[in-house]
């Protein structure tokens, strides 16, 4: 390749495709943010249609009509923002026909290999699971735990997810207060049943004062429980009613980013946490394994996080914004 066709190159956008929702401003405008800094434009396309399940079904159909970008001839490398996306035959076909060398790579966020994944209700994903590891050049993975779970022939990348925006956040001031806080989708593979035991536990035990928040949408629970349903907030909605501490539970079947008990954490929550892959950087001492008495016994401890124990979270966890912006500009 010659100078004028690097030099050409190097002024190309990336396409980055898909959506997190949620988990948008926490991961993918980092990075989009660490890229445009280098002088690199970027172009987003097409939303959100990560799981081929039968609902999604109009929605990436219409995002292939609509959201699709006809020709890959104008960008220097394809980011998919979620590993499973459903358009990746569509874009590898363009690929194929214009003969081209662009680099793709794709945030792995799960597995059919791990047990309980939210990957694993997705039609016929283990075949589909087959092909995008021969599709992408590069798989990245938010921590080395997940390394085992991916194929020896795909290329994969450790770098911790962008944690930007809890780590700008004020620093949090950790209090005891008689409060548990569920901050994932209130479903199975979050962990639903086992929190609901504890809260079970929990009242029978006698806690009919401690409150108790789940924010997804309201759910049909026995009423005993008193369970106050947030629905799905905005961060400055949830920040305000994790105010004067208390504890982040979970007890999460599925869990890549492990983002929403940072961001607990950031305002100021204690974990209380099962022992999954995801929390390998959360302090020991709250880490329940999978025991409600376990659980309810450091409860009752009253013990809190520290501001020494935050700051080693963010030394672990760090900022891969940028790491990932070097490894699509390349």
């Amino acid at each position: 390749m010659g100078n004028n066709e690097k030099n050409k190159q190097s002024n190309l956008p990336v396409l980055i495709i898909g959506s997190l929702g949620y988990h948008t401003d926490n991961i993918i405008n980092p990075i989009v943010n660490a890229i445009v800094r280098r002088n690199v434009p970027v172009v987003r396309t097409s939303g959100l249609m990560d799981f081929f399940i039968p609902k999604n079904k109009d929605e990436v159909l219409d995002a292939v009509r609509e959201g699709v970008v006809s020709s890959l001839h104008n960008f220097r490398s394809l980011f998919f923002v979620d590993f499973f996306n459903f358009l990746v035959p569509v874009y590898n076909y363009i690929k194929s026909i214009e003969q081209q060398e662009i680099k793709t790579f794709a945030l792995w966020h799960g597995s059919t290999a791990l047990p309980n994944d939210v990957a694993n209700m997705i039609n016929h994903a283990a075949l589909y699971e087959n092909f995008l590891y021969d599709f992408y050049d590069g798989v990245i993975l938010p921590n080395k735990s997940l390394k085992p779970y991916i194929p020896a022939k795909a290329q994969t990348l450790y770098i911790p997810f962008p944690t930007d925006l809890q780590f700008s956040r004020p620093t949090p001031d950790y209090k005891y207060k008689d409060r548990v806080v569920f901050g994932h989708r209130f479903n199975e593979d979050k962990g639903k049943t086992k929190f609901l035991e504890f809260v079970r536990f929990l009242r029978d035990k006698g806690h009919a004062d401690t409150e108790v928040i789940v924010f997804d949408a309201p759910q049909d629970v026995d009423e005993s429980l008193n369970i106050h349903f947030k629905g799905r907030v905005s961060q400055l909605e949830m920040a305000r009613h994790c105010t004067g501490g208390g504890y982040a539970w979970s007890s999460v079947k599925s869990e890549t980013f492990s983002y929403t008990m940072l961001d607990l954490l950031s305002f100021g929550l204690t974990p209380l946490a099962n022992e999954h892959p995801a929390y390998n950087y959360l302090p020991k001492r709250f880490i329940y394994g999978n025991d409600i008495k376990a659980a309810y016994d450091l409860f009752l401890a009253k013990k809190t996080m520290t501001l020494n124990e935050w700051d080693i979270i963010k030394s672990k966890i760090g900022r891969g914004a940028n790491k990932i912006a070097e490894v699509l500009l390349r």
